[in-house]
């Protein structure tokens, strides 16, 4: 079986990633299922987590994974993606801080975390670059900051996609156990 682990659908700027043209390169590249990441940020509206969904239910093979904005990190937003989580409808979040100018490291996060690591489900964090044009903190991106998570929450599964170039440092000061780290996707169930 071939997961692609990082597949995005939708509006970006002037171009429109129908979900039928995902699945037709799956088809053509021999991929049986994406993760389809939900990416609706503040500073650039996209897929939200409810379209992810849709999308999902529309297209089997395409396995979606939510996201916060991070103009809306509050209870009623952590326990609707909670909710997701529990009924199977998403399979992890991710968090895109550099964009939407936050920290993961966020109190407001904690309620998140503290029932991902419960109940084993994948946090990832947008590492590293950001997209040509957005106005966001690329240190809010920077793997080191997971640091803290890492810290808080052990037994976190974490996901850091993008963090290449940071590999070392990474591994060297993330408090968590090396098989909790991930570059990809690969423990999103």
């Amino acid at each position: 079986m071939i997961i692609d682990a990082h597949t995005h659908c939708g509006q970006f700027d002037d171009k429109y990633y129908a979900p039928e043209a995902l699945i037709a390169s799956m088809d053509e590249a021999g991929i049986d299922y994406s993760i389809l990441l939900a990416n609706d940020r503040t500073v650039r509206p996209g897929l939200t987590t409810e379209d992810a969904i849709k999308l999902s239910e529309k297209f089997p093979r395409l396995k979606p994974v939510g996201n916060i904005d991070g103009s809306k990190i509050d209870e009623e937003h952590i326990t609707l993606l909670k909710d997701y989580l529990k009924q199977g409808k998403i399979f992890g979040v991710k968090l895109y801080a550099g964009y939407d100018n936050y920290y993961w490291w966020d109190a407001r996060l904690d309620p998140l975390y503290e029932y991902c690591e419960k109940e084993g489900h994948t946090v990832a964090f947008h590492t590293g670059v950001l997209a040509i044009g957005d106005t966001g903190l690329l240190k809010q991106a920077h793997p080191l900051e997971a640091d803290q998570v890492a810290s808080k929450f052990p037994n976190l599964n974490c996901a850091l996609p993008f963090w290449q170039s940071l590999d070392n440092g990474l591994r060297n000061s993330c408090r968590q156990k090396p098989e909790r780290i991930r570059r990809s996707f690969c423990l999103f169930r």
